[in-house]
């Protein structure tokens, strides 16, 4: 990163391309590379280098996950995805990783996203919001999503609950 940070792509670029070829852990190395260009495209969307897109990204992330399909490769793919706009590529993606071991409210929070941008059904969208809360019952964000979701499905006396609830945890 710190090769990126000073925008020398093109050497980071080698150097992932090295470490790809002589690590003997190579979805590592892809999954490493597919989050350098995730990232500096998110980050630097405005610099472009050629050899790097989202595309670019998606590649290393498949290639990650067809060494090795661990559900860290999974939820980056479904991240790249997500960026993309295919939303129903990357619940795909996040749902694979939330069927594995330890389960991760950040991916059912992803979940609830991809559910939410594909204006899926109301309960659905609440039922991966409540899988995240499960699993991190103080964070504010997810307590404050769910609490407008169930306004906009007319449950104000539920809603006022959980913004209650997330009142007494701040």
């Amino acid at each position: 990163t710190i090769l990126t940070d000073r925008r020398n792509f093109a050497e980071a670029e080698t150097a992932m391309q090295k470490a790809i070829e002589t690590s003997t852990t190579k979805d590592n190395a892809h999954y490493f590379y597919a989050k350098l260009i995730y990232n500096k495209e998110l980050a630097m969307p405005d610099v472009p280098y050629a050899n790097w897109s989202l595309d670019k990204a998606l590649a290393e992330a498949d290639a990650a996950i067809a060494a090795n399909p661990l559900p860290l490769y999974r939820v980056m793919k479904g991240q790249i995805l997500f960026s993309q706009t295919k939303y129903q590529e990357a619940f795909g993606e996040f749902n694979e990783a939330n069927k594995t071991e330890p389960r991760n409210a950040e991916v059912y929070y992803y979940s609830y996203q991809c559910l939410r941008n594909m204006k899926a059904e109301r309960a659905q969208q609440l039922e991966m919001l409540d899988s995240a809360i499960v699993l991190a019952p103080k964070q504010l964000l997810y307590l404050s999503e769910k609490a407008l979701l169930l306004m906009k499905m007319n449950r104000a006396s539920d809603a006022i609950a959980v913004a209650q609830q997330a009142i007494t945890i701040a």
